[in-house]
């Protein structure tokens, strides 16, 4: 049973992670393992540096295990601006002379073709079939998207991944529009026409509102109709059943505008906050609250909307 559900998975932690991508793969559900934004602490650089180092240490225990032969995985890697890049191309190349079967690279903060290039001829990825899949995530990316997709002239790139929270963190736009809010498509429906002529898969951002399923297969089927021939994925960051096994009816959804409600945006920010750092866990870069994924991006634009509120 194979359909278009992403799990993203945390590596900095091992203990109990190949019996959760055995579940995964009963259900048909595909995997990326996550070198880069689940591995961050934005407090301190140190302890990403450890974090970074875990995730490493946990990807060399996957590629060592049995059910590598018949899993295939993506890998979302740290973008080629960091110091992590680097090893983390190291940790590939070892885990694909161990078997490791990866199916496509995640490309954060890709906004020209050169990033993509670099990283095959780094890779040899053509040789090994594995392909890239470059995240758009800012302004510039969105603007030279197109061109990136004209210079790919050996096919290597196989989808778009848009990043919300990153675009919205460079932005510095509050509040962050979630998927009930008319703004929140306006940048996936310019990459799907942009794609649409490229015969590539489009893969969207992590969906954040961890309880409420009914808005996850809505999106879903929202864009499925706005694009019926184009392969469409959905990633999800919390692991629940109910976000991986497509019910027999999905209402429609409905959008709506985004609050201008000035006491409205600074109440949600200080909310943000707040639960950011009741429920951030010192292994984690983002919390969970009981209705929410909250990454740290959302939470520094919460944190300068109110100082610039204050001052």
């Amino acid at each position: 049973m194979k359909h278009n559900i992403i799990q993203y998975l945390s590596l900095t932690r091992k203990k109990g992670l190949p019996i959760i991508i055995e579940r995964l793969f009963l259900k048909g559900t595909s995997i990326i393992l996550d070198f880069e934004d689940s591995s961050k602490n934005i407090f301190d650089e140190k302890k990403t540096d450890n974090l970074k180092d875990k995730c490493r240490d946990t990807f060399d225990f996957l590629s060592k295990q049995k059910f590598n032969n018949r899993c295939n995985f993506f890998v979302r890697i740290n973008d080629e601006s960091t110091k992590y890049y680097i090893e983390d191309i190291k940790s590939i190349k070892s885990g694909i002379d161990q078997n490791i079967n990866i199916k496509g690279i995640f490309l954060p903060k890709t906004e020209n073709f050169d990033v993509v290039d670099n990283l095959n001829s780094k890779l040899d990825l053509q040789k090994k079939n594995i392909f890239v899949i470059p995240i758009i995530e800012t302004r510039k990316g969105i603007n030279n998207l197109k061109k990136i997709l004209l210079d790919d002239k050996k096919k290597l790139i196989q989808g778009i991944h848009y990043g919300h929270f990153d675009y919205s963190l460079e932005a510095n736009s509050w509040p962050f529009s979630e998927p009930y809010q008319l703004e929140y498509w306006v940048n996936p429906k310019i990459i799907l026409e942009t794609i649409k002529k490229f015969n590539i898969s489009y893969y969207h951002t992590p969906f954040p509102l961890i309880n409420n399923s009914e808005i996850f297969w809505s999106s879903l089927l929202y864009l499925e109709n706005l694009y019926n021939d184009q392969k469409i994925y959905m990633t999800i960051i919390n692991y629940d059943k109910k976000f991986v096994e497509r019910p027999k009816k999905i209402k429609p959804l409905k959008l709506k505008k985004m609050s201008e409600n000035k006491k409205y945006n600074i109440n949600l920010a200080n909310k943000i906050i707040s639960e950011f750092i009741e429920t951030n866990k010192s292994n984690k870069s983002f919390s969970i609250s009981k209705k929410r994924f909250i990454p740290p991006h959302q939470y520094l634009v919460a944190k300068d909307f109110i100082k610039n509120e204050k001052n």
